[in-house]
């Protein structure tokens, strides 16, 4: 089922024409000037980066965490990647103006899960990618928190493959509770794509649940995590 008619609009999974091309570039280049100049970021796993439609789950400490993904994708592939997040942010001035050309959907997961799963899925079928943050909320401590249901709901219904993802560093940058940034060494690591039976455990399940799923995800992310 696609999503209601208001959020649709705010979708534009159609090729984007030269205007949208030539501002998503600029934006991309100084994001990626940004991070490498003043975070030393470095990025590991691009291989891992294949053609849509697949989920790309990071772990979320930091308001930095959505341009820190967006300066780390290939641009062929950031041109077909969807950003979700949370409507409070997303539809406000002045990013309200530009989210269908910056891909954002500006949606609250956890207050309206239905229409999100909807977009997030509409986003998928057209062979488009979707950065979805399973955590929801910024870590307060920087660790990895509780994984929404949500998300494994999500996972489960799409059937796509999922790319954990993880940032080091970003909290240190710019913790919940700080109100400004500071300069501080980022890291990205890209895992392998990973199917929805490949996320549950080591053992063969038959009857795949969405709680296996988000415990699974969550442990990829920290066996991430440690291994950086």
């Amino acid at each position: 089922m696609d999503p209601p008619e208001a959020l649709l609009k705010k979708i534009n999974v159609q090729s984007v024409g030269i205007i949208v091309r030539v501002f998503s570039f600029l934006l991309f280049l100084l994001l990626k000037i940004i991070f490498k100049v003043f975070f030393l970021m470095s990025v590991e796993g691009k291989e891992n980066i294949k053609e849509g439609p697949y989920l790309i789950c990071p772990n979320h400490a930091s308001f930095l965490d959505g341009p820190i993904i967006a300066s780390a994708l290939p641009f062929k592939v950031l041109l077909k990647t969807f950003f979700l997040g949370d409507s409070k942010y997303f539809d406000r001035f002045p990013l309200r103006y530009f989210s269908k050309g910056m891909r954002l959907i500006p949606i609250e997961f956890t207050y309206n899960m239905v229409n999100a799963l909807r977009c997030c899925s509409y986003v998928l079928r057209n062979s488009r990618t979707v950065c979805i943050f399973p955590q929801g909320e910024r870590s307060i401590d920087g660790g990895i928190g509780g994984i929404r249901r949500g998300i494994g709901i999500l996972i489960k219904e799409a059937n796509v493959p999922v790319i954990p993802v993880i940032i080091d560093g970003s909290f240190k940058a710019w913790p919940r509770l700080k109100m400004f940034p500071r300069l501080s060494r980022i890291r990205v690591k890209f895992a392998e794509p990973c199917l929805p039976s490949d996320l549950a455990a080591e053992e063969i399940i038959t009857d795949l649940s969405t709680d296996n799923i988000v415990e699974g995800l969550k442990k990829k992310l920290i066996d991430l995590k440690e291994s950086m």
